[in-house]
Protein backbone atom coordinates (compact mmCIF):
# COMPACT_ATOMS: atom_id res chain seq x y z
CA UNK A 1 0.00 0.00 0.00
CA UNK A 2 1.29 3.50 -1.09
CA UNK A 3 1.68 6.04 1.70
CA UNK A 4 2.93 9.39 1.59
CA UNK A 5 4.88 10.96 3.08
CA UNK A 6 4.22 14.55 5.21
CA UNK A 7 7.41 15.34 6.10
CA UNK A 8 10.48 14.04 5.03
CA UNK A 9 13.44 14.13 7.36
CA UNK A 10 16.78 14.54 5.57
CA UNK A 11 19.01 14.11 8.24
CA UNK A 12 17.85 11.11 9.93
CA UNK A 13 16.05 9.55 6.18
CA UNK A 14 12.91 9.16 7.79
CA UNK A 15 9.43 10.09 7.06
CA UNK A 16 7.04 11.80 10.13
CA UNK A 17 3.98 11.66 9.59
CA UNK A 18 2.31 14.82 11.95
CA UNK A 19 -0.74 14.94 11.01
CA UNK A 20 -3.76 14.17 14.01
CA UNK A 21 -5.38 11.23 14.26
CA UNK A 22 -8.62 11.48 12.45
CA UNK A 23 -10.98 8.91 14.15
CA UNK A 24 -9.76 11.03 17.61
CA UNK A 25 -11.04 14.49 15.41
CA UNK A 26 -13.81 12.81 14.02
CA UNK A 27 -14.59 11.44 17.34
CA UNK A 28 -14.49 15.25 19.09
CA UNK A 29 -16.12 16.64 16.42
CA UNK A 30 -19.29 14.14 16.43
CA UNK A 31 -19.84 14.54 20.30
CA UNK A 32 -18.11 18.02 21.09
CA UNK A 33 -18.64 19.75 18.50
CA UNK A 34 -20.59 22.54 19.94
CA UNK A 35 -17.48 23.50 22.14
CA UNK A 36 -15.01 23.61 19.44
CA UNK A 37 -12.94 20.76 20.72
CA UNK A 38 -12.22 19.17 17.29
CA UNK A 39 -10.99 22.83 16.06
CA UNK A 40 -8.48 22.93 19.16
CA UNK A 41 -7.58 19.48 18.15
CA UNK A 42 -6.72 19.97 14.50
CA UNK A 43 -4.95 23.85 15.97
CA UNK A 44 -7.46 25.59 14.35
CA UNK A 45 -7.31 28.25 17.67
CA UNK A 46 -9.98 30.72 16.46
CA UNK A 47 -12.50 29.11 15.14
CA UNK A 48 -12.45 26.47 17.65
CA UNK A 49 -12.13 29.79 20.21
CA UNK A 50 -15.28 31.22 18.39
CA UNK A 51 -17.05 28.52 18.93
CA UNK A 52 -16.55 28.05 22.81
CA UNK A 53 -17.24 32.07 23.26
CA UNK A 54 -20.64 31.76 21.67
CA UNK A 55 -21.55 28.92 23.55
CA UNK A 56 -20.19 30.67 26.67
CA UNK A 57 -22.09 34.02 25.28
CA UNK A 58 -24.86 32.38 24.22
CA UNK A 59 -26.95 32.69 27.61
CA UNK A 60 -26.74 36.17 27.42
CA UNK A 61 -26.83 37.13 23.73
CA UNK A 62 -30.32 34.98 23.26
CA UNK A 63 -32.26 36.78 26.24
CA UNK A 64 -30.78 40.35 25.12
CA UNK A 65 -32.09 40.04 21.90
CA UNK A 66 -35.65 38.70 23.26
CA UNK A 67 -35.73 41.53 25.40
CA UNK A 68 -34.90 44.13 23.05
CA UNK A 69 -37.50 42.76 20.73
CA UNK A 70 -40.07 42.43 23.52
CA UNK A 71 -39.40 46.04 24.56
CA UNK A 72 -39.43 47.36 20.51
CA UNK A 73 -42.71 45.64 19.65
CA UNK A 74 -44.21 47.63 22.83
CA UNK A 75 -42.65 50.47 22.12
CA UNK A 76 -43.73 50.36 18.76
CA UNK A 77 -47.72 49.31 19.60
CA UNK A 78 -47.95 52.44 22.23
CA UNK A 79 -46.89 54.53 19.69
CA UNK A 80 -49.96 54.18 18.10
CA UNK A 81 -52.62 54.05 20.67
CA UNK A 82 -52.93 57.83 21.68
CA UNK A 83 -55.36 58.65 24.51
CA UNK A 84 -58.21 60.91 24.13
CA UNK A 85 -56.54 63.33 26.54
CA UNK A 86 -53.19 64.24 24.32
CA UNK A 87 -51.19 62.11 26.33
CA UNK A 88 -49.82 59.14 24.81
CA UNK A 89 -49.72 55.72 26.86
CA UNK A 90 -46.41 54.21 26.42
CA UNK A 91 -46.46 50.67 28.31
CA UNK A 92 -42.75 49.79 28.57
CA UNK A 93 -41.37 52.66 27.43
CA UNK A 94 -40.97 56.10 28.96
CA UNK A 95 -44.14 58.20 29.39
CA UNK A 96 -44.50 61.40 27.43
CA UNK A 97 -46.96 63.70 28.35
CA UNK A 98 -48.42 67.24 26.23
CA UNK A 99 -47.93 70.11 27.99
CA UNK A 100 -51.08 72.04 27.16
Amino acid sequence: AYQRCWEYDKTTQTCNDLRKDQRTAFLLSLFLSFTGAANFYVEQYMLGGLQLAILVLMPVIIPAIWLVYVFTILCISALRDWSDDGTLRLFACINMQSST
